[in-house]
């Protein structure tokens, strides 16, 4: 995955659309392009990400809204597996998380995760390149499953990391 803008303190708020798009991943070359006239001349044979700019940039505008529209600073979610007698790296504990609970649980209860991580981000220290190409790759934007994802500039920055158990309940 190429992310086009620097790792760096960024404003969402005031992203271009091309700034957003360029790091919409194709779906690891499962798309010819994001739409017909993108980077390449129309292929009336390829698959498109988005059938039109306009779909694009409308998406573009989604996204913006989404992260734009957060607080300064909120709670983000990491689900993970911890081994009997384990540890948890506090200082590094994790460049994926999710801006929703349920949606990290969801997500941990796919991979038998046990621990439940939360801390609180401030939105300077996101990584804006990479949380929109993971965003775009794991979240419709309509399904309670998707991912939702967060990606922190700096873990070391993430402050009071606090843990919870996951129990679940057998059916």
């Amino acid at each position: 995955m190429n992310w086009y803008i620097q790792s760096q303190h960024i404003d969402i708020a005031n992203m271009t659309d091309e700034q957003i798009l360029k790091n919409i991943d194709n779906g690891d070359g499962a798309y010819h392009d994001l739409y017909p006239g993108h980077a390449y001349p129309p292929n009336d044979n390829a698959e498109y990400r988005f059938d039109s700019e306009e779909k694009a940039r409308q998406y573009a505008n989604e996204i913006r809204e989404v992260f734009a529209g957060l607080p300064d600073n909120f709670e983000i979610y990491r689900a993970i597996r911890v081994e009997r007698g384990g540890e948890i790296d506090f200082e590094y504990p994790g460049i994926s998380w999710s801006l929703h609970k349920e949606n990290a649980l969801a997500f941990g209860s796919h991979n038998g995760s046990n621990v439940l991580l939360t801390t609180t981000i401030d939105k300077t220290n996101i990584d804006w390149a990479k949380t929109i190409a993971a965003f775009s790759e794991f979240t419709s934007m309509f399904s309670g499953d998707d991912e939702w994802e967060i990606v922190p500039l700096e873990q070391s920055k993430l402050r009071d990391v606090r843990q919870e158990p996951i129990i679940r309940r057998r059916t």
